[in-house]
């Protein structure tokens, strides 16, 4: 599952900077993660707080990237500093 994630999280921030809709892309990122989740074999609980948590930690991390995006150091910075909400 772990060498996946950065493969979609790649295509996710690809969608962002085509659409420029942020939280479209963090909630396709939820859809992805809950959709592992449940191939893995969780309880309902377990995927309900993924798929929260997957989308409320994406969405304000995607807006920033997509707010930033002119200016190269802010979104370098953002980029840096957020890239674990796409590991978790």
């Amino acid at each position: 599952m772990l060498v996946w994630k950065p493969l979609i999280a790649v295509g996710v921030l690809k969608l962002l900077a085509e659409t420029e809709e942020p939280l479209w892309c963090a909630g396709l990122w939820a859809v992805v993660n809950t959709a592992i989740t449940v191939a893995a074999g969780s309880g309902f609980i377990h995927t309900g707080v993924v798929a929260v948590g997957s989308f409320a930690l994406a969405a304000p991390y995607l807006w920033l990237l997509h707010r930033f995006e002119h200016r190269r150091l802010l979104w370098a910075s953002v980029y840096v500093a957020g890239a674990w909400i796409f590991l978790w």
